[in-house]
């Protein structure tokens, strides 16, 4: 075997249609993460919850650690390594709490109202920026700071009074009627969240968004109070709120409307502190007496303890996450937690760095003798900078990619493999994606290609061309070809090409092997779309074409063409007839499927399914070229196209420039297909090992732009 490092039903027809007129449906996989010590913080960490421990998009993270003595200093996560800032002279303690971009801190220092209270005198607080020459005060009077964007705008309260400090300018905001505010946050665009009152009481707090000079006022959850903690760069906003029965709710105001997010299992509240870019909401609430993190994503909440990877008594780690303080676009989360140092029968309150694991792609492989496994690791981290791929634990040298090829696979080589990702501030270890080799090469095999694309008379005549072969297999090959423009209509389709026209001829030139123009109803040829899974024709009188053929090995194209010079939407479908007793490994098998096409918006996309049947995985390789057929002569070529990937409703993969990828281009040498001379085309490529099912490959122009594409899969060897 050899490694290349880089970045048993049989299912046939009804899906592939289903799938190639599906829209994107993104599901939430499992997130489980790593955790990374930030040091202790001490008990009263709970006194003031609203000021823990901002994440910028980098990783880098503003905290404080509590001293021996009981004081507080502030500290930055960065490079893997925790620098201590000291508070303003004459001051006792101070806290890091925002972060920006830069790796800038910004914080307070003063006196905490009792010995390692996290909570100061606000009346001897004063804002500091840490930077390397050590913490500077800025002119802002008895402040507190809770959020920054990247301009460098930061908000909070000053005499208790929301403000906003631009440029070195400080302004209140102008919040009409309320003698109490406070501003948590402030997006990219200048729009700044927080809550207000027109008491001192707790109970009359209202969220509000204030944007472009006006305040607005959020709403409640049906009770009395609300809070709004954080926006993101989309306006999505989120927090907490009581509701009719006084509960208090973690809610999501987005498109004018609080949402309540309910609660957790076995949570008596639910309070949200941070949303990232992607909607995915950080926050905590009471379960059991126990303050419990969690994250809320597509629907669902994540106990942020359960995701945790396992302790041990020698190693330590953490055994819960208790608070929440912030979340960044790649997913990571800042908190407290109960530690347990290595060796130690009690925990203490430490700050912590919640970094998602990357997740392997196919978490499990069955794969045949021979054949060609591809496994992915896909991070959310900003800009990975480092893979490292294991086998059963070892590292494996010059794996440094992306993405691990293991090609001539063969029973010995069965195991479990891991990915280690990481940045300059952030590293994490895949679960184990498992590998096994078994069976024979006749257990995994393509047995429909199909695609769904605009079809007319010359120059619009649709062209699909494929392969018949494998190495080591010979003989004849019966398949069932069809061409469906009106029974279109049957599944939403509009524009259907009204009365298409089939033939199927050898690439290499010569007499067609067989033409269709009317099925007619045939007796056989329905009888072999049933024994396929082929959709049933409802009208015999139709004017679809379909035709039998028994070729050997080699090049075909299925030409399908509008009568009468008409245009429209066809769907051209290739199926494998051969009896499933009768394959054996020298059977000849379907190995690749290319069409040329107009992409243009809605029903005239270019649309490709496949079917891999059997019991074992098989990788796939899907390509969407564009820029390149320029060199071949074709004028008007989709300037740059988006390859998406689906399984039923899922996107499951996609691309949109290749990169240049080495193992990409290697995988294209091996099954003949010509090269992409220029690594820097924008055309799309994906390489991906998948298991038995029905899939579609969908190309787009990005941005909405329309040209011509061809749209190719390839069985890899």
């Amino acid at each position: 075997m050899t490694r290349t490092p880089t970045p048993s039903a049989r299912l046939r027809g009804p899906l592939v249609v289903a799938a190639l007129f599906a829209s994107a449906l993104s599901l939430r996989a499992q997130i489980r993460y790593s955790a990374t010590d930030l040091g202790p913080v001490g008990s009263s960490i709970t006194s003031d919850p609203m000021t823990i421990f901002g994440v910028n998009a980098s990783g880098q993270v503003a905290a404080y650690n509590i001293t021996p003595a009981s004081t507080l200093v502030g500290i930055r996560y960065s490079g893997f390594t925790t620098t201590t800032f000291p508070p303003l002279a004459g001051d006792l303690s101070a806290k890091g709490i925002v972060i920006d971009e830069t790796g800038t801190i910004l914080g307070e220092s003063g006196f905490p109202l009792s010995p390692g209270e996290a909570y100061f005198d606000a009346t001897r607080t004063r804002l500091v920026r840490f930077a390397s020459g050590g913490p500077q005060a800025l002119a802002v009077p008895s402040p507190r700071i809770f959020g920054a964007n990247l301009a460098g705008q930061m908000v909070g309260d000053s005499g208790n009074r929301a403000f906003v400090s631009t440029n070195g300018v400080t302004q209140l905001l102008p919040l009409p009627g309320t003698i109490f505010s406070r501003a948590h946050a402030i997006n990219a665009a200048g729009q700044i969240v927080g809550w207000s009152s027109v008491t001192t009481a707790s109970e009359d707090r209202r969220a509000f968004l204030f944007s472009g000079g006006l305040a607005r006022d959020l709403g409640t959850l049906g009770g009395t109070r609300s809070q709004a903690q954080a926006i993101n760069a989309a306006g999505q906003i989120v927090g907490f709120g009581t509701t009719a029965t006084g509960q208090t709710h973690a809610f999501l105001f987005s498109d004018s409307r609080m949402s309540d997010l309910g609660l957790p299992v076995g949570a008596l509240d639910s309070q949200a502190f941070g949303i990232n870019r992607s909607g995915q909401i950080a926050g905590w609430s009471n379960v059991g007496g126990d303050s419990r993190g969690w994250t809320y994503f597509a629907g669902e909440f994540i106990d942020l303890t359960d995701a945790l990877p396992p302790r041990t008594a020698t190693a330590g780690g953490f055994s819960s996450i208790t608070m929440v303080g912030g979340i960044n676009d790649a997913g990571q989360i800042t908190g407290v937690g109960q530690y347990f140092a290595p060796g130690a029968s009690s925990a203490s309150q430490h700050a912590v760095l919640l970094t998602p694991l990357p997740e392997i792609r196919p978490a499990t492989t069955i794969a045949v003798p021979g054949s060609t496994v591809r496994l992915e690791a896909v991070s959310t981290l900003v800009s990975p900078n480092s893979y490292q791929w294991f086998r059963n634990g070892v590292a494996l040298p010059g794996a440094t990619e992306s993405a691990l090829l293991l090609t001539r696979v063969a029973a010995a080589d069965a195991a479990a493999f891991t990915c280690t990702v990481g940045n300059d501030n952030a590293r994490a270890t895949s679960a184990p994606a498992q590998v096994q080799v078994t069976g024979t090469a006749e257990q995994s095999r393509l047995v429909n290609l199909s695609v769904r694309a605009l079809a007319g008379a010359g120059s619009q005549t649709l062209i699909v061309g494929f392969s018949v072969g494998g190495a080591g297999t010979a003989g004849p090959k019966p398949l069932l070809v069809r061409a469906i423009g009106p029974a279109l209509a049957g599944f939403g389709v509009t524009n259907a090409l009204p009365d298409p026209t089939l033939a199927l001829v050898p690439q290499a030139g010569g007499a067609a092997l067989a033409t269709n123009d009317d099925w007619a109803g045939a007796t056989a040829l329905a009888s072999l779309a049933a024994g396929v899974g082929a959709f049933a024709l409802p009208d015999v009188a139709s004017k679809d074409a379909v035709l039998a053929a028994n070729p050997g090995a080699g090049a075909f194209s299925a030409i399908v063409s509008g009568k009468a010079g008409a245009t429209g939407v066809a769907l051209a479908e290739i199926y494998d007839t051969s009896p499933v007793a009768a394959v054996t490994a020298t059977t000849p098998r379907l190995i690749n499927l290319s069409a040329r096409s107009q992409i243009g918006l809605g029903n005239q996309g270019l649309f490709a399914g496949f079917v891999i049947t059997g019991t074992a995985a098989r990788t796939i390789l899907v390509r969407a070229i564009g820029p390149t057929l320029a060199a071949f002569g074709v004028t008007g070529v989709l300037a740059d196209p988006r390859l998406d990937l689906f399984r039923g409703s899922t996107v499951i993969a996609s691309n949109d420039n290749w990169g240049g990828d080495a193992q990409l281009t290697a995988i294209g040498d091996s099954v003949g297909a010509f090269r992409l001379a220029d690594r820097a085309s924008r055309d799309a490529v994906l390489a991906i090992t998948l298991p038995p099912g029905t899939y579609s490959a969908q190309v787009t122009g990005v941005g909405g732009t329309t040209g011509v594409a061809l749209v190719e899969i390839y069985e890899a060897p």
